[in-house]
């Protein structure tokens, strides 16, 4: 979703945006709601940061970087009145091919078609899958709390921290039991390999799961800290989903909240600058790539902490505050290596998996809803369609 770049007369607002990306605009959306005159400023021409859809190939849209939603809390759905988000279930969840034919493992929603699919492998794993779903459930309904919460500083004991002690107990107590407390802590600190080693005994099961312990992230399953990687695929309360009309649907819908709330975005501009007072103890507002400087009260960067602190900072800037000072030494020194890449595929035809129903594979097409009939109509004529 492309938007065109309107330019603001303002100069001086309550708060710069540094990035339209989905969580600067849902930062926006917020900030605008509570009566704040926000800024938004956005590098490129189109906002979503990493999830937008665009056109890779002419005339087809893409998810281009992020693909699928799973994380989207409910709780800011509805705050922000996201009502016009469609989302489709990833179904199935996983397929694992096998060197014999006509013998996979296909994972989905449903749970008597996991097990018939896992007992081909191993009659005890069918078994055990819905016991181990049932942990990462009990583990997740204890996590899930926190994600909607700002979490208490613990060296400022105010009013405000001690409310959110009170309200993080008040959603959390329920489930918090010592079989959930010691669940919850194996999969914060454990190899994925040590978990998975566990629970089941068929390596085709093990390895699919695995899949969700490594990706995004340049580790191994048996690497301490991998066990939290492959809970964090499984957080979500309506599991995976792809969004209709791509992800940038999703940051259109923020956009057009944030906007609808009063926010002001402007794209192709990038933040040169951040301003500091001249006492270079406060920040004042930020200089633009064409030199125009807004004054602000404050400034949100929802970019990396590396490019706030590290690139957009005065280099000269002495802060006098040790804690500040420790904490852009570390981000001088944090890694941004990434293995993650993502292959956008052009097919003659939609995938069907033998001895499966024919729409099996295509309901994955569904958050473009003209994309299958498309790609059938250009199999007909003998044309290639990208899904």
């Amino acid at each position: 979703m492309r938007w065109c770049s309107t330019q603001s007369n303002a100069r001086e607002v309550d708060v710069v945006v540094i990035g339209a990306g989905h969580n600067g605009l849902t930062s926006a959306s917020y900030l605008a709601r509570a009566g704040f005159k926000v800024l938004v400023l956005e590098r490129r021409e189109v906002v979503g940061g990493a999830a937008v859809t665009e056109n890779v190939v002419p005339e087809y849209k893409f998810s281009r970087a992020s693909y699928l939603a799973g994380l989207l809390r409910p709780k800011v759905v509805k705050e922000l009145g996201l009502r016009d988000i469609v989302l489709h279930n990833r179904e199935p969840s996983s397929f694992t091919p096998t060197h014999t034919p006509g013998r996979y493992l296909m994972l989905g929603s449903d749970q008597k078609r996991n097990q018939s699919s896992i007992a081909q492998f191993s009659e005890k794993d069918a078994l055990a899958f819905p016991e181990y779903e049932a942990m990462l459930s009990r583990v997740r309904n204890v996590v899930s709390p926190l994600l909607d919460f700002a979490l208490p500083t613990v060296s400022s004991p105010t009013l405000s921290n001690v409310k959110r002690v009170f309200g993080i107990a008040r959603e959390v107590m329920p489930h918090l039991n010592t079989k959930a407390l010691k669940e919850s802590y194996e999969l914060f600190v454990s190899p994925a390999s040590t978990i998975l080693d566990r629970w089941f005994e068929s390596d085709i099961l093990k390895a699919t799961l695995a899949t969700d312990a490594v990706i995004g992230s340049i580790i191994s399953p048996h690497q301490a800290g991998s066990a939290f990687v492959l809970f964090h695929h499984v957080m979500g309360e309506s599991g995976w989903a792809y969004v209709e009309g791509g992800m940038g649907a999703i940051s259109a819908s923020i956009a057009n909240s944030a906007r609808s709330n009063g926010a002001q975005i402007q794209t192709n501009v990038s933040v040169e600058q951040i301003l500091l007072s001249p006492c270079q103890q406060k920040v004042v507002g930020v200089r633009t790539n064409d030199g125009v400087e807004v004054k602000s009260k404050a400034v949100v960067a929802a970019c990396t902490p590396y490019h706030a602190f590290c690139e957009l900072l005065p280099t000269t800037t002495e802060f006098g505050n040790a804690k500040l000072t420790d904490f852009i030494s570390l981000m001088h020194r944090v890694d941004y290596s990434c293995g993650s890449f993502k292959i956008n595929l052009a097919l003659r035809s939609l995938p069907v998996v033998a001895h499966e129903k024919e729409d099996t594979l295509r309901k994955q097409a569904a958050h473009f809803p003209a994309l299958v009939d498309f790609a059938r109509q250009h199999e007909r004529r003998g044309h290639k369609a990208c899904v």
